[in-house]
């Protein structure tokens, strides 16, 4: 399905019917990998509508000249909720470069959002003031990182600190597999200083709205210690789960334990809202 924001044709899916739940991929990822880390989560639920889409220059969505920087891609998500959500209010589910355009959506629109949900989020866009623990693997099944072809080991090894078949499955499946990506574009972008935006979502008040968040205690790419900081002085009702022997993909390393926590949160907004 495609739809037109800014002059650009935006690729996306619908899965069910219900609640919307808008899902937000992580920079030079696309929808494929949030879509195979979030439909076993509502597996038990039948009254949520998924709403999974690609980014500008990302997946099968092309580059958008009118999206130069992060305040800018937060107004190409706003129009395409407006046009694919009008009305009504919605849960959002976000991942790494996808958690910082959440953090704007909820404070340009804290009545239509009923919760969010931040895997990995980005907290400091800027690379070099980023606090980030060593990499470190945590577990390796030796005799498959072997077997495997040198481009694929050299990149699924720097980017999981569990490395088992399960994990490099899904790498094949989200990662390297994935739709080519826009590079020119998107590195024009996050090696820009406009990559943060111009001003932080939070600094107009504090964030009412339930929101939790997945953190990996050895995430290499975004770290946690900053988000920890910014949740704990500005998001009045949040959950935070810091996991031990997680990375940057918590979702994929731990997925089990990933779905049932989101299930039992989920659970919990429901009986929220029939109060």
């Amino acid at each position: 399905m495609t739809t037109e924001v800014f002059g650009v044709p935006v690729e996306y899916k619908i899965v069910g019917e219900g609640t919307p739940v808008l899902c937000i991929h992580g920079w030079t990822e696309s929808m494929v990998q949030m879509e195979h880390s979030i439909e076993p989560v509502f597996a038990p639920f039948i009254s949520y509508k998924r709403i999974y889409f690609d980014l500008p220059g990302m997946g099968k969505t092309p580059r958008c000249d009118q999206v130069k920087n992060s305040d800018d891609m937060l107004r190409f998500v706003k129009t395409f909720v407006e046009q694919v959500i009008p009305d009504g209010r919605f849960l959002a589910i976000s991942r790494s470069y996808g958690g910082y355009i959440l953090r704007g959506l909820l404070a340009a629109m804290p009545e239509r959002i009923m919760g969010g949900i931040f895997i990995c989020p980005l907290v400091e866009p800027v690379r070099q003031k980023r606090i980030l623990p060593n990499f470190k693997v945590v577990y390796r099944n030796e005799e498959l990182i072997k077997q495997l072809p040198a481009s694929h080991r050299v990149l699924f090894t720097n980017l999981f600190v569990i490395q088992d078949q399960y994990t490099y499955d899904r790498f094949l499946d989200e990662l390297a597999s994935a739709a080519a990506i826009d590079e020119p574009y998107l590195r024009s972008i996050s090696h820009s200083p406009g990559y943060a935006f111009s001003e932080l979502p939070e600094e107009n008040g504090l964030c009412d709205v339930p929101t939790l968040f997945f953190l990996g205690k050895q995430d290499n790419v975004v770290g946690y210690t900053q988000c920890v900081d910014l949740v704990r002085d500005h998001y009045t009702r949040h959950s935070l789960l810091l996991w031990e022997n997680a990375g940057h993909n918590l979702e994929i390393e731990h997925h089990n334990l990933f779905c049932e926590t989101v299930k039992s949160w989920l659970r919990g907004i429901e009986n929220e809202e029939s109060l």
